[in-house]
């Protein structure tokens, strides 16, 4: 398969597209790399992650509540409708926070959101260009999922390997110039080889060919590397829980294919030649979790850094 064939789209009066668009109108909406989804979109679509018993949001509270007192700045992210954001401004006391993504639309929602609290910048930019070159310093670092998505389009943009050299200058620098003695960082990152990411990767792996099913992903080898580079060098100390998921349920087919499309794979196959073969790849993945109910249950998985810098 021919990169040409993924980036050529079909041609929207196609009877091959108008057939497709008929069957799962979701198809039509259009996502870019910057924008993603609108948020309301976005919520709607978005399924609970719960892992031993705990939402993401509550083992992100934990991490958070270990440290609630003195003033802090705190940088999150990927921001994207919130979610973090409530959960930090909850827990920290007058925090300084930063919410950063590279979608304008995300931070709008969130300026709207959040507009009855103090202390809040809001910053528009790629993760990694952002902890490359920014001078800020900060307490507290957190990204709920979305961190390996920078990672991975600064391997897509710049190439795989000037693009792995340029994401570790920039985590290294940051976490040695601009994360504070004793400040801490948190991640939750996707497990690659759980079956939601298997059948994830197969269609991810035709337009980023960095990506191998059955492996884990080059953002959380970047992530791995740096961080035992960095303790070696004692100027960090950081831990990783695996953490098995609940099953995540969809009403049926459709709405399966939707989120898979949409959210996870981020509609970029929504106008793509080869849209027909990712949709019949996804089905045929799908469909061996579904149940005699017609629902479809699938499990997820995730691991959890967290890094305390040395004093």
């Amino acid at each position: 398969m021919t990169l040409n064939r993924i980036h050529k789209n079909l041609p929207p009066q196609s009877s091959s597209y108008q057939k497709l668009i008929q069957e799962h109108p979701w198809l039509a909406v259009a996502v870019s790399p910057k924008e993603y989804l609108a948020p309301s979109y976005y919520e709607k679509l978005l399924k609970p992650y719960t892992f031993d018993g705990s939402s993401d949001l509550e083992v992100f509270s934990r991490f958070l509540s270990e440290r609630k007192s003195g003033e802090l700045k705190i940088l999150e992210i990927g921001a994207g409708t919130g979610r973090g954001t409530s959960v930090t401004l909850q827990i920290a006391q007058s925090p300084v926070l930063h919410l950063l993504d590279q979608s304008k639309q995300m931070l709008q929602y969130c300026q709207e959101r959040f507009s009855n609290f103090r202390g809040l910048e809001f910053l528009e930019a790629d993760a990694i260009t952002y902890l490359g070159t920014t001078d800020e310093t900060y307490d507290e670092v957190y990204s709920l999922w979305s961190f390996s998505h920078s990672i991975h389009q600064n391997l897509h943009r710049w190439g795989f390997d000037r693009g792995v050299k340029i994401v570790k200058q920039s985590l290294v620098s940051f976490l040695r110039l601009n994360l504070k003695a004793n400040g801490r960082v948190f991640i939750i990152h996707f497990d690659a080889r759980s079956p939601e990411q298997t059948i994830l990767l197969k269609q991810k792996s035709k337009l980023y060919p960095f990506f191998k099913v059955g492996e884990q992903s080059p953002s959380q080898s970047i992530l791995d590397e740096v961080l035992r580079e960095l303790e070696n060098e004692r100027v960090l100390r950081y831990s990783v829980a695996h953490y098995n998921g609940q099953e995540i349920e969809f009403a049926d087919q459709e709405e399966a294919l939707e989120i898979f499309m949409n959210f996870h794979l981020e509609g970029i196959f929504n106008h793509s030649e080869i849209l027909g073969e990712v949709l019949e790849g996804l089905t045929r993945d799908l469909m061996k979790y579904a149940t005699t109910a017609g629902t479809i249950r699938i499990k997820p998985a995730c691991f959890v850094y967290s890094c305390s810098k040395c004093a």
